[in-house]
């Protein structure tokens, strides 16, 4: 009698990081695992595009990740190619195993929500087939300062206002 080993079959990954990599410029909407991984270990964010042609750049470099992905894959592969790079919203949803750098430092993550940054980073598909995306570089803009403004008329301690 002959027995086979019940062994998973997994698929190797499709993607190259370089061939669908894009910078693009977006609002930090949350930055809860940006600094610090999730109880499974996943770094993560949720960005929304700046402009309309920076949402319309990622979305079609996403569109050809998952083409490639289709038109790459064998014959036999059971992978789909699903978009997991993208929540209910419409908002950019990243989600890695490696901490993205950034070029500030700060106390606790809820500093970098709703400031405006650029973003370098890829597409990279699972042995499953979802396409999702990764963050390697994170640049915040510097915020702006408050502006003093003077008044040139002085006060009149007898105006009650």
């Amino acid at each position: 009698m002959i027995e086979y080993q019940d062994v998973p079959y997994r698929e190797n990954t499709l993607l190259k990081p370089n061939d669908h990599r894009i910078v693009f410029e977006a609002k930090m909407m949350d930055s809860e695992f940006l600094i610090d991984p999730n109880r499974v270990g996943e770094f993560g964010c949720v960005l929304q595009p700046l402009t309309t042609t920076d949402h319309q750049r990622f979305f079609e470099a996403g569109e050809r990740a998952l083409t490639t992905v289709e038109w790459t894959k064998e014959s036999y592969s059971r992978k789909e190619a699903t978009a997991k790079y993208e929540d209910k919203y419409g908002m950019i949803v990243a989600s890695q195993l490696n901490k993205p750098k950034l070029n500030v430092e700060v106390y606790h993550p809820y500093q970098l929500m709703n400031r405006d940054c650029s973003v370098n980073g890829f597409f990279r598909d699972l042995p499953d087939g979802e396409v999702v995306f990764n963050v390697d570089y994170v640049d915040f803009y510097a915020e702006d300062e408050p502006e003093i403004v003077l008044s040139d008329v002085e006060d009149d301690p007898n105006d009650p206002w």
